[in-house]
């Protein structure tokens, strides 16, 4: 589940750039992420999302 409410940003140009250059993204709101791409997810943010670095995060 977690990879489609993602697969958007890890498609955007600035969040891979971020991402290859510290292994971090800069901080997102969710419900605007959410807004953005029409996500309707049942649950918190936390059952979406993780603070660690890149590389420490579950493959999914």
């Amino acid at each position: 589940m977690n990879n489609v409410v993602w697969s958007a940003l890890f498609n955007e140009p600035e969040f891979i750039e971020e991402i290859s250059t510290s292994e971090y993204s800069k901080e997102r709101s969710f419900s605007e992420y959410k807004s953005k791409y029409n996500l309707i997810l049942s649950g918190y943010t936390p059952n979406y999302l993780s603070i660690g670095s890149c590389s420490r995060q579950l493959k999914s």
